[in-house]
């Protein structure tokens, strides 16, 4: 949804100077993506899942001591390194970064067209464009911070390079962090949020 507010904006300058206007069409295309593309991450998951016969079979095989551990962990879940596995990595791999250089030329562009826009509309109407854009710009900031640890854990998995297991718990830490991350931003960089947060603590 974020990538969308991205569009809206680029199209609402846009519309305005007059430029860089997409097509009713390339719109629809784009809200059609983005409104199929929710459930493939549970779709992908359900192609590479591994059914529990195989999966105890697996710790039999390879793991026996760690057998009855396993009965106690509902949500352990094992996926087989496969080329069912490695084809759904590549286009997740493929599919983030295609979606950051989009959301990268488009922020790009936005702020150009911002500069034009500045000498055709009023300061204070310019001001709430500016505000709107340094939330975007935030929020994309801490999508980027919660994306990257998931980037790096498919890439040591796809490869299984050393030490994958460790790399693996701190992407998870880190991808856990993402909630602080963004509290921290909208304090530092919007002072509504600032002042909410001073009234209510007396330093």
């Amino acid at each position: 949804m974020l990538v969308v507010c991205f569009i809206n904006k680029h199209q609402t300058i846009g519309s305005i100077l007059k430029t860089h206007v997409a097509s009713r069409y390339s719109k629809l295309l784009a809200w059609v993506y983005f409104v199929t593309i929710f459930p493939m991450p549970a779709i992908a998951l359900n192609i590479i899942h591994v059914p529990k016969e195989k999966q105890y079979q697996y710790i039999q095989t390879h793991a026996p001591e760690y057998i009855y551990n396993f009965f106690e962990l509902p949500n352990l879940d094992i996926w087989e390194h496969n080329y069912k596995y490695v084809i759904i990595t590549v286009i997740a791999l493929t599919t983030m970064f295609v979606g950051t250089i989009f959301v990268t030329f488009l922020v790009v562009d936005i702020l150009r067209l911002m500069q034009r826009l500045r000498l055709q509309i009023s300061v204070q109407t310019y001001q709430k464009h500016k505000e709107a854009m340094r939330s975007l710009m935030v929020q994309s900031i801490t999508v980027v911070f919660c994306i990257l640890p998931i980037f790096i854990f498919l890439i040591f998995n796809l490869l299984e390079l050393p030490h994958s297991q460790f790399i693996s718990e701190l992407c998870i830490v880190w991808f856990s962090g993402h909630s602080s991350i963004n509290m921290v931003s909208l304090m530092m960089f919007f002072r509504p949020y600032r002042q909410f947060i001073s009234k209510r603590i007396k330093m």
